[in-house]
């Protein structure tokens, strides 16, 4: 099956699959955060969650390894 996909409806799959997985993983990093006290501005502290969650989802997957897992 996966021959009979262009490379551009290949790309465009993926496109929809990473938008809603970065749905999932923002409701995600809100229930975390939930019951905490946040004293800070929170879409700072979710936003630094999520690309915390986000690079560690990316090692697991073998797309970044662990010694350029702090760059950026």
């Amino acid at each position: 099956m996966l021959n009979k996909l262009s490379i551009q409806e290949f790309e465009r799959i993926a496109d929809e699959a990473a938008e809603e997985t970065m749905k999932d993983i923002n409701r995600q990093c809100e229930w975390a955060l939930d019951g905490y006290e946040i004293k800070k501005d929170f879409n700072e502290i979710h936003n630094t969650l999520m690309k915390a969650v986000t690079k560690r989802v990316a090692i697991k997957m073998g797309v970044v390894t662990i010694t350029n897992k702090y760059t950026n």
